[in-house]
Formats: C-alpha cells, sequence, structure tokens
C-alpha cells in the first residue's frame, strides 16, 4: 500500500510504500492486554501494619456466655472516652480490616514474547485505519491519508511556533485545540494532586517529546 509523503510546509513530495507490519490484522483485545501488563510494572506494593486497629487494650468476659452481654471484646479501663466499646477485631468502629492488603501480593504481569509483539505490531497498524483514530476521539475531519508520513527536514525544527506552524500546514491544529476545551477535574481527586488531566493530544505530545529531545541533542 503506497501512502504519500509531505513536505514540512504541508506539500506532496513522493509516494511511499508502506511496511509489512501495516499489514498487521488489528487485535484490540491484545493492545489493551498488553496495556494493561505495561501498566502494572509501574505499581507500587500496599500493605498496612501489622498491629494496626488492634494495639487498644480489648478482652471478652471470662466465660465469655452467659452474662447477658455480647461475646465480642470490649474496651478496658476507666476515664470514660471509648471504655465499654467493642474494639480490636474486624467488625467494630476503629478496627482492624478483615482481609487487608498484603506486600507479599504479586501485582507485576508479564505477557509471552510473541504476544507482546504481535500487539505492537497491530498498533503499529491501527495507525492507518481512520476509523480506528476518530475512535479515539481525535478530529481529523480535514486529513484523508493515513499515517501521515514528513520528510526528514522536521528534525532541523527547534521552537515550539515553527512546529505549531508545521501542524497548522498539515491540518493538525483542530486535533490540537480540542484541547482547550478540557477543564480541570474537582473535588477529591483535585485535593489529591490529580486535577489536571494526564492524558494528552497525541500530535502535541509527539511535539513535545520531540522538542525536548531536541534540546537535548543541542546540549550534548
Amino acid at each position: 500500500m503506497n501512502v504519500p509523503t509531505f513536505a514540512i510546509n504541508g506539500t506532496k513530495e513522493d509516494d511511499i510504500e508502506l511496511p509489512l507490519v501495516f499489514s498487521t490484522l488489528f487485535r484490540k483485545d491484545l493492545i489493551s492486554k498488553s496495556f494493561t501488563h505495561l501498566n502494572s510494572h509501574k505499581f507500587q506494593p500496599q500493605g498496612t501494619h501489622p498491629t494496626a486497629g488492634m494495639d487498644v487494650v480489648a478482652r471478652s468476659n471470662d466465660p465469655p456466655t452467659g452474662q447477658g452481654v455480647s461475646r465480642i471484646a470490649k474496651m478496658r479501663g476507666g476515664g470514660g472516652g471509648r471504655l465499654g466499646q467493642a474494639g480490636g477485631v474486624g467488625s467494630v468502629k476503629g478496627g482492624r480490616q478483615a482481609h487487608p492488603p498484603k506486600v507479599q501480593k504479586v501485582i507485576f504481569k508479564k505477557l509471552n514474547k510473541k504476544e507482546n509483539k504481535l500487539a505492537l505490531c497491530s498498533a503499529i497498524a491501527a495507525t492507518q485505519s481512520k476509523e480506528i483514530i476518530e475512535s479515539r476521539g481525535h478530529r481529523i475531519e480535514n486529513l484523508k491519508t493515513f499515517p501521515i508520513i514528513i520528510s526528514d527536514d522536521i528534525e532541523s525544527v527547534a521552537k515550539t511556533k515553527e512546529a505549531l506552524k508545521i501542524l497548522d500546514s498539515l491540518n493538525l491544529m483542530q486535533d490540537v485545540d480540542r484541547l482547550k476545551s478540557r477543564k480541570a477535574r474537582s473535588g477529591k481527586s483535585l485535593l489529591r494532586g490529580r486535577g489536571a488531566y494526564q492524558t494528552q493530544n497525541n500530535c502535541q505530545k509527539h511535539v513535545v517529546q520531540f522538542l525536548e529531545l531536541r534540546r537535548v541533542r543541542l546540549k550534548i
């Protein structure tokens, strides 16, 4: 399959034949599975203190039956407070968790090498389908062919305004501008530092990564 290549000013230069990887069958299940497994590599082990909820002086009656009260452990001591309240077990206020998370739990998921390779090839092949790209929410009404291949002259770009001009010439600014309608989250997620959306537009993300790489090269 042949697709056109574009210059940085948006004009068509030549046609190029796509590699065989673009003929891979689209496997959404494998791509999702691969993403889930890779995402598990950054999980952190969760655990609790060994005596959490049990650092209290609470005892059951001896004998526990025949005294007209429940057999659950109750607070000892005097001076009010939680005196006489149940504690130290999993079914009461301030007690331990019934089944707390364990740090020994295996949360690192592995994926077969062939599955991982097929998922990667399938994801690359999906970039030539306009329907799949639009299903991700991208605004690409003015584009006709996929994937978008640009000449090597783009490697000489070092400023953001130049990169934005290239995106505009390739009719990609409509997809970038859709981010302006996004608003920050509110509520608990905002208080916990997750107010800003983590996902970015693909065009904007790749431009940022490209410019950062350029800055590193220039420094070297």
